[in-house]
């Protein structure tokens, strides 16, 4: 159809398709959202009067889960994210991106984003910048930046990696415009490209094959390291700037500054010791991404209260 033969109506019949086919809801919603976006922006080109996209709460339905039973499904165990970060089935790359995620509390995009520029390792706690995401992108989920604290687990984790397994990988001494978990090489690239979700569900979903663990998402990582640092005392309020940035809906979270070293403790409170010492050497990479393969006072005193 030309645009402007479209009318609300048909947009109606395209929602109608995609709840009748058994998408979920929130998959209807960006469904729709692709579309009001291209019809907003052909009426700001002139190229249509107005938008057919004006459907509302009752055309759309409500957010809900397509499985009611899911969500509190949605999360790994203590023992299941050692597993993932530590056992020696696991390719040490995905290791360091899982624990970017259910240790260091990012998104995949932001994970995968991430460059050694943006890990403060000379700090008497380490920090992760949080600016950007995937590199298409110019800011996070959220367009807002923030600063995460290390936790002592996985500042040991980054230290080794980026000494040992990242140098075995990428044949070459990092540099601070460097991914922290790049791609290895394959036949249809070349190593260092930046990982996407198929990638990376690919090689989590092998790795639930190797370890015998039952089907969950990689966001569902993020969601497990916020529970269980919960679980272990740590404060909503505080956990919460590390991970999701100050409310702008509330305007004494924007009044409100604390020191680093309270964020840095909340983050510690989660406890994990992993099942092995990470290796400075990792074992070769299989290029299939489909098979896995086999400080300061400060900084000790985090790293043992989290043991």
């Amino acid at each position: 159809m030309k645009l402007e033969e479209v009318r609300p109506r048909h947009v109606r019949q395209l929602v109608d398709r995609a709840r009748a086919a058994g998408r979920a809801p929130r998959t209807i919603r960006n469904i729709y959202g692709i579309v009001q976006v291209m019809f907003r922006d052909a009426v700001m080109e002139d190229l249509i009067q107005a938008s057919p996209c004006i459907l509302t709460e009752r055309e759309l339905g409500e957010i809900v889960d397509k499985d009611p039973e899911w969500r509190g499904t949605a999360i790994y165990s203590r023992e299941e994210l050692v597993s993932l970060v530590s056992d020696p089935r696991v390719r040490e790359d995905c290791q360091v991106l899982y624990a970017l995620e259910g240790i260091g509390g990012l998104r995949h995009g932001e994970a995968a984003g991430l460059r050694w520029r943006h890990y403060e390792s000379d700090l008497p706690l380490d920090a992760l910048q949080v600016a950007r995401s995937y590199k298409n992108k110019r800011g996070t989920k959220t367009q807002r930046a923030r600063r995460m604290p290390v936790h002592p687990v996985l500042a040991e984790k980054l230290r080794a990696w980026k000494a040992g397994g990242w140098v075995a990988m990428m044949g070459r001494e990092a540099t601070p415009d460097d991914l922290v978990c790049p791609c290895p090489a394959r036949e249809q690239f070349p190593a260092g490209r930046m990982r996407d979700k198929n990638y990376s569900r690919k090689c989590l979903m092998a790795d639930f094959k190797a370890l015998r663990l039952r089907h969950r998402r990689g966001h569902d990582l993020r969601r497990t390291m916020i529970s269980l640092a919960r679980r272990d005392g740590a404060r909503r309020d505080l956990l919460e700037i590390c991970t999701h940035t100050p409310s702008s809906s509330h305007a004494i979270d924007l009044y409100t500054e604390f020191e680093w070293k309270d964020l840095c403790g909340e983050v510690a409170k989660l406890r994990l010791t992993l099942a092995r010492p990470t290796p400075s050497v990792p074992e070769p990479l299989l290029s299939n991404p489909t098979i896995p393969s086999g400080a300061s006072d400060a900084r000790a005193g985090l790293l043992e209260a989290s043991q």
